[in-house]
């Protein structure tokens, strides 16, 4: 029998193409395993006591300066949390109609997610019993059943490669961020891809990504396609940008 985890889902960007929108849409997802969920909240509620946080209080990565981001990661880091995400740069998409309709490119870029953790799944001997998305307007876990039903009526002709004895049995949930710290370390992961690339005031911040380096999935000592997939592949123009020198470091 399999072992069971629980995948966390949240997102940083805008899915519009507007020129007021994002350049990056990032989805990412906090996998954890069964066996250490009194951990993961043994490792908040310390953190909590420790930064004098309020009974109230959850992790917000934008409501969060800098040395309370890190005195987070740093704080979580025995929870034994993977990482993965998806990031889509949306200027290198040539064909975005159906990228404009609602909900198409989330559910697109979980898809680059689910096959990931999919693989995750089989080399492990695992299965997700369940998965949480962040609450976002619109968004019911009808919504992501339909689309998994999609996904496997038309596998072949969508092209999708999930290992779907991993997930089909899995349970969805919509949630807000505050009721599952899980949902709160999909944050942090979201939010430190988008900060170390896309450019705010012509800079980025890669240091938050950095710090999570050793709880990213990697396979056969990859990193990238797998804990971090970015879609379309980066142009040799665009990845020679001085805002992608992390990558060189990202991947050792």
């Amino acid at each position: 029998m399999s072992e069971p985890i629980y995948v966390f889902f949240d997102e940083y960007g805008e899915e519009g193409f507007s020129g007021k929108a994002s350049e990056w849409f990032v989805l990412s997802a906090a996998i954890q395993g069964a066996e250490d969920v009194h951990t993961v909240r043994s490792c908040y509620a310390d953190h909590k006591t420790r930064c004098h946080r309020g009974d109230d209080w959850y992790f917000h990565f934008v409501k969060c300066d800098h040395r309370a981001r890190v005195a987070f990661i740093n704080d979580m880091r025995p929870a034994g949390y993977v990482f993965m995400s998806a990031a889509v740069h949306k200027p290198s998409i040539t064909r975005t109609d159906n990228f404009k309709r609602p909900y198409f490119l989330y559910f697109y870029t979980a898809k680059l997610l689910l096959e990931r953790i999919s693989w995750l799944c089989r080399n492990q001997d695992r299965h997700v019993a369940w998965a949480y998305f962040s609450s976002r307007r619109g968004l019911r876990s009808l919504n992501v059943r339909l689309y998994l039903r999609l996904l496997r009526r038309r596998a072949e002709e969508l092209g999708n490669k999930i290992h779907w004895p991993a997930i089909e049995d899995m349970g969805i949930t919509v949630e807000p961020n505050k009721e599952k710290i899980g949902l709160q370390l999909a944050d942090l992961m979201a939010s430190s891809v988008g900060h170390a690339i896309e450019p705010r005031h012509d800079i980025t911040e890669p240091r938050y990504l950095l710090e999570l380096k050793d709880h990213i999935y990697s396979y056969n000592g990859s990193r990238l396609s797998y804990g971090l997939k970015i879609f379309p592949r980066l142009t040799a123009e665009l990845r020679a940008e001085p805002r992608f020198a992390w990558l060189d470091q990202f991947g050792r």
